[in-house]
């Protein structure tokens, strides 16, 4: 077992001979501004000029933020994306492993939170190189403490599928988490998986952050309808989207009649209309779980097709 022991003390700001002792070998695992160049920190900026490599997604991308900070130098820029094999992140790994510092960094944002990183981040663990974090902007973080949602505890999904068949096996299987639920999507599937999401979620409280610390920064939060109906008539969209769902609210309390009852009426609504439409209508009437509802409509069906 490799541990790697450090102060808890802050570190002092000193003199370029004082950074230059303080940044050791190692694989460093930088954070970059996902829109404003002054989100950068001065640990950031102080690796990323002194690293001999610097690992990225997009060697374009990552040489116009050098240039914009002032930090370019003789680092060299070399990409590193879920493409690249084996032997280019055992050769990066053995370049740390010979003395030299290596940032890790993506597009924009923390790396490895739905970015390139995880296979050489692994690789690296299983040959002892010394992994640093270099903490910093993050969308994922951004959104959720400007939701206004329960943060304490959340699950944090990514990106889901594109596809909204597997989508929607996703988020079946999520339906079960009853905590704070933050995930990605694009500007163009953003209103299809708000449709998707609604089928699941439709009781939670919803937001969306678009273009975080951009110009056009855009928080809007509400029910689904409320969302729904802003963005269908807002033009077109652009920019990544951070989607949070707030943690299901238990709003009352079901004795043994009070789930019968609700079996009874979900049975009759199952024969009349679709079992979308069906949970939506027993759920509004007893005010049970949709989660409970869903479940029990499954049940049903399963039941129906074991017959």
């Amino acid at each position: 077992m490799t541990v790697h022991a450090a102060s808890s003390d802050l570190q002092p700001l000193g003199n370029e001979d004082d950074l230059d002792r303080q940044l050791i070998p190692g694989l460093y695992v930088v954070s970059t501004p996902i829109g404003n160049l002054y989100d950068i920190t001065f640990r950031a900026c102080a690796i990323l000029k002194r690293a001999e490599v610097i690992a990225c997604e997009d060697t374009r991308v990552a040489r116009k933020l050098l240039q914009q900070l002032g930090l370019m130098g003789r680092q060299q820029l070399i990409t590193l994306n879920d493409h690249a094999s084996e032997e280019q992140r055992r050769r990066l790994l053995l370049r740390v492993a010979n003395g030299e510092r290596v940032a890790l960094v993506s597009d924009a944002g923390t790396p490895l939170l739905s970015d390139p990183g995880y296979k050489l981040l692994r690789e690296a663990v299983e040959m002892g190189v010394r992994i640093i974090p270099v903490p910093g902007p993050s969308a994922l973080l951004a959104a959720l403490v400007v939701a206004g949602l329960p943060a304490h505890a959340f699950y944090f999904v990514g990106f889901l599928p594109p596809r909204s068949a597997e989508r929607r096996r996703h988020l079946a299987e999520m339906n079960a988490i009853s905590s704070t639920l933050v995930m990605y999507e694009s500007p163009h599937r953003l209103l299809e998986t708000l449709q998707d999401l609604r089928d699941f979620f439709a009781e939670r409280r919803v937001v969306i952050a678009r273009e975080l610390t951009k110009t056009f920064e855009e928080v809007i939060r509400g029910t689904f309808d409320d969302v729904f109906n802003h963005f269908h008539t807002g033009g077109v969209l652009r920019g990544e989207c951070v989607i949070v769902l707030g943690p299901e609210e238990v709003t009352h309390t079901h004795d043994a009649h009070d789930a019968q009852a609700m079996h009874e009426l979900l049975q009759v609504a199952l024969q009349r209309m679709s079992t979308k439409h069906a949970v939506q209508h027993v759920t509004r009437i007893t005010g049970a779980s949709r989660k409970d509802v869903y479940a029990a409509a499954l049940d049903m069906a399963a039941k129906e097709h074991d017959a």
